[in-house]
């Protein structure tokens, strides 16, 4: 496996201020992918994230990319992976074998015009090991890690175009616990190709439930469904909602109330129009909410608290109008009460496309990769890095010079350097922000048991008088890889 260096190199012409922070243009010697996906991953194990880059170059060649964040502002170009080059790809996270490391769930087309559909083990070193399962070859779609039946094994769910039979498919595979996958057949699930889907537990009752959109083989056969998962492998549909193709999906609760929202965008037959949809989750029903989020086909879309204000953003990307293909990239800022406010800042458009934030940079703040393209014909592909840099205010009550957190990786136990002092409110969030714990009135004498978050990178959030400090920690595995 042979690799080189790659800087990101900060260009000082290219900052997108916003307020008190600024968006910095970095370089990345990674080609523009056309209809691919961005992922970060951390294949290692060492809390950097790491990146995946899929899609079609400027000649028409499906590739994939792996980088390894080495340290801040320098990242590696993997050789010789062991991952396909895919395009009309989608791409998931998941411990498959449980060896503590995260592995690839990919489909796609290869540049041979061969479709795909695989879980590549990750052998920690950046290679990977395809498993060579039985899963139907689909592209122009979407795949998932999801435990549908909570027996505690990633199954897997695809959805897209069989090239093989000429049809799209819906299916679900079950975790036969052994590195196996059995289909599942009468799931109740629409087949739909140029699809999106996400899994959630929607209506709290304890089994993740399924949003599912796209195209069937007519326009009146597009849809965009709330699946219930009934608990027995099959599902009945819990709430029908305006119908999109081309589209992407983002969950996230973005109203703080406990239950998981969506937002989701593509090109509606029904509406005859590009939209987009920001759907509020109570106890289960989904009430469109009022926005001004722009409406786009082909899109990119990505939560993450890029502000560290404790609520989470929506970056959106892809094609605006219908006459021609006006391409932005607009980020939205979480005001509370279900508003959202336009940034002040000019990210270049792009369809086509797929975005992440991470910490690329251990500064705690989102950062943000997308790639699409500006014109498919000519081949105009673009990946951009944008770095946040953010302006800690904080240095009153949490005094970022004062506070630090111990032992950092951790596995089970992490303390806070002060001790015997009650915060207003502490949290914890993963790597896209997202509020994974939280207790009020936290007394610093008491260690934080960190058993039940998996493996990764997350920030423990300190609130005190109206000031947040954010201080980022890894949590490695407890057990031995095996």
């Amino acid at each position: 496996m042979g690799k080189f260096i790659v800087s990101l190199m900060f260009l000082s012409t290219a900052f997108l201020k916003l307020h008190s922070q600024q968006f910095v243009q970095t370089f990345l010697n990674a080609p523009g992918s056309d209809s691919g996906s961005v992922t970060w991953i951390d294949f290692d194990g060492d809390g950097d994230p790491d990146i995946l880059i899929t899609g079609k170059d400027a000649s028409g060649l499906s590739h994939t990319y792996l980088y390894e964040n080495n340290s801040e502002g320098e990242f590696s170009i993997i050789s010789n992976s062991g991952l396909p080059g895919l395009s009309f790809s989608s791409v998931a996270k998941g411990d498959y074998n449980n060896d503590g490391y995260e592995d690839l769930l990919m489909m796609g087309n290869a540049s041979d015009a061969s479709t795909l559909t695989d879980i590549y083990t990750s052998n920690a070193n950046g290679s990977f090991t395809a498993q060579e399962l039985d899963f139907a070859k689909v592209y122009d779609g979407s795949c998932n890690f999801t435990d549908v039946n909570n027996d505690g094994y990633p199954d897997v769910f695809l959805s897209g175009f069989d090239n093989l039979n000429s049809v799209p498919v819906s299916k679900l595979y079950v975790n036969d616990q052994n590195g196996g996958y059995t289909e599942v057949s009468n799931t109740g699930i629409q087949p739909v190709y140029s699809s999106a889907s996400a899994w959630a537990d929607f209506d709290g009752d304890g089994w993740q439930d399924l949003f599912l959109c796209g195209a069937g083989f007519s326009p009146d056969s597009d849809i965009a469904i709330v699946y219930k998962n009934n608990g027995d492998t099959t599902f009945s549909v819990m709430q029908s909602l305006t119908d999109v193709r081309m589209a992407d999906v983002a969950l996230e609760d973005y109203d703080q109330d406990g239950d998981m929202d969506l937002f989701y965008a593509g090109y509606s037959f029904s509406a005859s129009s590009r939209v987009s949809f920001l759907m509020r989750n109570d106890e289960g029903v989904f009430t469109q909410v009022a926005n001004n989020i722009i409406g786009v086909s082909n899109p990119a879309l990505a939560w993450a608290d890029y502000n560290m204000d404790g609520k989470t953003d929506i970056f959106v990307a892809g094609a605006h109008q219908l006459s021609e293909n006006q391409l932005v990239a607009k980020l939205y800022t979480n005001t509370g009460n279900d508003t959202f406010e336009e940034a002040e800042v000019d990210f270049p458009g792009l369809m086509r496309a797929d975005a992440a934030w991470a910490d690329i940079d251990g500064d705690t703040d989102m950062d943000l990769v997308y790639s699409g393209t500006t014109d498919i014909s000519k081949g105009n592909n673009h990946t951009y890095f944008f770095r946040n840099d953010i302006i800690n205010d904080a240095g009153g009550h949490l005094n970022p010079e004062k506070i630090f957190i111990y032992p950092n990786p951790v596995q089970t136990g992490l303390r806070l350097s002060v001790f015997n002092h009650t915060f207003d409110k502490l949290s914890i969030l993963n790597i896209l922000g997202q509020k994974v714990w939280e207790k009020r009135h936290f007394n610093s004498s008491n260690p934080l048991r960190l058993h039940s978050l998996k493996p990764g990178i997350y920030f423990l959030r300190l609130e005190e008088n109206g000031e947040i400090l954010n201080l980022r920690f890894v949590k490695q595995s407890s057990r031995h890889p095996k």
